[in-house]
C-alpha cells in the first residue's frame, strides 16, 4: 500500500549519520545492513523509521522500527533489482500518531560494498545494463545527478567492461570524465567550495580525482573560474588520464600491434 506523507516542518537526517553496507548472500543476491543513528535530532521516540532502496527502475521499501531502536526485522535482500548496482538508500521518520508526519529524512545516501578495498570509499561511477537499443554505452544522471555508465545488456560482457576489460577502459573511460567533468563545471557552472553541500560531494569527487592526476593541478576552492581555464582544465585531466592508464598501450597490446 502506498504510505502518503506529511512533509511539513521536517528535519534532514545527515549523511555521516547513516551507513549502508552491500554484501551478497548465499544466492548472490545484494542485501544490506543499515546503521542508523538519531540520537541527536529531537525526535519522538516511538516514531516509525523507514529505509528505502531506490534506482530509476525500482524502488524497495523497509521498515526499521523506531527512533528509539531502528532495527529490521525482516530480509533486507535487495531481490526487485536486476542488472545494476547503483542503487541509493533514503531514510523516513514518519510520526504515526499526527497524521503520519514526516518528521525527517536523508536521501541519495550511497552505500558501501563489503569487498571495497577501502570501506570509507565510495564508488565515483556506478555501472549498470539495460537495453540501449543500438546504442553501446551512455552517461545518466539519474539520482542527485550522480553519473551512471549504463552498458547495452546485449553486450554479454556487461558491467565487467568497465572493470576488467582493457580495451574498453582505454577507449570508452576517458569519454566518460570528459562528459562528467563538462557537466560539472561547464553545464552546471559549478565552483568548488572547502564546505560543499552533501549534495555536491559527488562532484567534489571528481574534481579530486581530476587534480590528482599526475601533470594536472586541483582547482581553487571558493573562487570563480573563467569558462576558458575551465575547458582547459577539462582537457588537461582527460590527456593527464590517459597518460596515467596508459591507454595507447592498452589499445594496440589488443589489437596486436605489441608484441
Amino acid at each position: 500500500m502506498q504510505r502518503r506523507f506529511n512533509y511539513t516542518n521536517r528535519k534532514r537526517i545527515k549523511k555521516n549519520d547513516l551507513s549502508f553496507t552491500i554484501i551478497e548472500n548465499e544466492q548472490g543476491r545484494p542485501k544490506f545492513f543499515a546503521d542508523i543513528n538519531l540520537d541527536n535530532y529531537d525526535l519522538p521516540s516511538d516514531a516509525s523509521v523507514w529505509v528505502e532502496a531506490y534506482d530509476r527502475n525500482a524502488l524497495m521499501r523497509f521498515p526499521f522500527g523506531s527512533v528509539e531502536n531502528p532495527q529490521c526485522d525482516t530480509s533486507t535482500t535487495l531481490s526487485d533489482f536486476e542488472g545494476t548496482d547503483s542503487y541509493y538508500f533514503r531514510v523516513k521518520v514518519v510520526d504515526i500518531e499526527h497524521r503520519s508526519r514526516l518528521v525527517a529524512a536523508a536521501d541519495s545516501v550511497s552505500p558501501v560494498r563489503h569487498d571495497d578495498d577501502d570501506q570509507t570509499a565510495k564508488s565515483l561511477l556506478r555501472v549498470a545494463t539495460r537495453d540501449l537499443g543500438p546504442v553501446p554505452w551512455e552517461l545518466e544522471y539519474q539520482v542527485a545527478d550522480h553519473p551512471l555508465l549504463v552498458i547495452n545488456n546485449r553486450i554479454d560482457a556487461g558491467k565487467s567492461l568497465a572493470r576488467s576489460n582493457q580495451f574498453f577502459q582505454a577507449i570508452v573511460l576517458p569519454a566518460v570524465l570528459e562528459q562528467i567533468l563538462r557537466r560539472i563545471l561547464l553545464e552546471e557552472q559549478y565552483n568548488p567550495s572547502a564546505e560543499p553541500d552533501a549534495d555536491d560531494m559527488w562532484k567534489e569527487g571528481w574534481l579530486e580525482f581530476a587534480g590528482s592526476l599526475p601533470g594536472n593541478a586541483r582547482l581553487p576552492s571558493d573562487q570563480e573560474i573563467p569558462r576558458e581555464d575551465r575547458n582547459q582544465w577539462i582537457e588537461d585531466a582527460r590527456k593527464s588520464f590517459c597518460r596515467e592508464t596508459n591507454a595507447i598501450n592498452k589499445v594496440r597490446s589488443e589489437l596486436k600491434e605489441l608484441d
